[in-house]
């Protein structure tokens, strides 16, 4: 099992460039922030519809939905997304990257 920092970033890319970029406070399962891509916005929206509300648990949602499981903690999916690559075949060209 990972052992995460408290704040760490989570990068939805497409074709390796940057769309949105979440900044997370692990420990305490808060959204700090959400961060655009200039010109990237209609891909984020894609992504993440309504990104600007974007939650802690929201983003669990997508995730969940995107790899067809209800049941994945954000933390599950985190420490499958460091161990492997993202793959969802709903949207093929998204990919995931962690920086903490």
């Amino acid at each position: 099992m990972e052992v995460w920092n408290f704040i760490i970033k989570i990068i939805f890319k497409t074709n390796d460039i940057r769309v949105l970029i979440f900044n997370l406070d692990i420990e305490n399962k808060k959204m700090i922030s959400v961060d655009v891509i200039k010109g990237q916005e209609s891909m984020a929206n894609i992504y993440y519809p309504n990104f600007s509300q974007a939650s802690y648990v929201g983003l669990e949602r997508i995730l969940n939905r995107l790899v067809g499981n209800e049941n994945f903690s954000l933390i599950e999916h985190l420490n499958y997304i460091k161990e492997n690559q993202f793959r969802t075949p709903y949207m093929y060209n998204l990919r995931i990257d962690i920086e903490d």
